[in-house]
């Protein structure tokens, strides 16, 4: 959803509510911010970095010999050449490599979220003594794509005299890589082994909600709180008086129970579903919603950004990475503008 958007949101949303309401004198300010960040800059920000270990799954693959040359010289007196060019090819695929160790896991009974998003830290091979092998996994981790390299050879091949020819190319087909060698061999019958990769793989935890935490004192504040990206502070009332106001995650390895958005409300009536960002400040009741769509997004990380201007804003928001950010949550009362910001993955 675009956050321009918000606020057309805003204005069809109805909350079920009590006819209670907050007084307050505070002079209009126009905070707001309607604008998308960069993406894949890694900050220092709140996400889950160790709700889930990394584990090893282990997949396997397979050497075959493939005949790419039959010539039959039977009832020639003379021998036969000739010059080919084969291709020598390294095809990889990130995806395919997930879906098999998501196969794997479900074998093994390993705890893998198959409903979730997860990433692979690092494979590595045994069974084989083919270094190109061992890179393409490598390079297949790291580029997380889609790849395709091709190699024009030139081989000659001879057949004897009333004989016929064979020869076969060593190729591999496993998760993730297929390996078309230079390997040529006039014996398609020699053993090959498995080779087995193993892969490091962790989940990547996604936003299930957020929990606003009323505290007396600071230094009570959450350890999990969520942080403000340029250090300052990420007490939601800051300048305002009333509790000290805490943001603080709750993750899910499951893309079902994930949300897509937050969206900020501001509204003169208590809703007693939602715990109010200002509480005991006087004026309005601030809340965050929690948003479910049907978007192939879900988010990873979450952070608040303030800055005691809003020209600054959106410039921190691209300086610090975000994608999303919501509404000003100190809209309508005087200090720093102050916004939710997140990441997000697609699922």
């Amino acid at each position: 959803m675009k956050l321009w958007l918000c606020a057309l949101v805003l204005a069809s949303t109805t909350f079920v509510h009590h006819t209670e309401a907050k007084s307050y004198d505070e002079t209009p300010s126009e905070h707001n911010i309607h604008a998308r960040g960069v993406d894949d800059i890694k900050v220092p920000a709140t996400y889950a970095t160790d709700v889930f270990k990394p584990i090893e799954i282990t997949v396997e693959g397979q050497y075959y010999w493939e005949r790419i040359y039959y010539i039959d010289n039977r009832g020639q007196n003379n021998p036969y050449k000739e010059t080919r060019k084969i291709t020598k090819s390294v095809t990889t695929s990130y995806s395919d490599l997930k879906k098999s160790i998501v196969d794997s896991s479900i074998k093994s009974s390993l705890s893998l979220d198959v409903g979730g998003v997860f990433e692979i830290i690092t494979a590595s091979v045994k069974g084989s003594l083919d270094t190109e092998l061992t890179t393409s996994y490598q390079s297949t981790v790291e580029r997380k794509s889609e790849t395709q390299v091709t190699e024009e050879l030139t081989r000659e091949f001879t057949v004897g005299a009333n004989s016929i020819g064979e020869m076969f190319r060593l190729v591999y087909k496993g998760p993730g890589v297929t390996y078309a060698t230079s390997t040529i061999s006039t014996d398609g019958k020699l053993p090959q082994d498995k080779v087995f990769i193993t892969c490091r793989v962790k989940q990547i935890p996604l936003i299930r909600d957020i929990q606003v935490v009323y505290t007396e004192q600071s230094v009570d504040r959450p350890q999990n709180l969520i942080t403000e990206s340029t250090g300052g502070s990420p007490d939601i009332n800051k300048g305002f008086g009333g509790k000290y106001v805490w943001l603080v995650p709750v993750w899910t390895s499951n893309t079902d129970k994930a949300v897509t958005n937050i969206q900020f409300v501001k509204q003169s009536s208590k809703n007693e579903a939602y715990r109010d960002l200002a509480a005991g400040s006087g004026g309005e009741y601030r809340y965050l919603k929690m948003l479910k769509d049907m978007s192939h997004t879900r988010i990873k990380r979450v952070g608040l950004l303030r800055s005691p201007k809003a020209k600054y804003i959106l410039g921190d928001r691209q300086k610090y990475g975000w994608d999303e950010c919501t509404e000003d949550i100190n809209t309508d009362r005087k200090g720093d503008w102050l916004h939710l910001c997140w990441n997000t993955v697609t699922v």
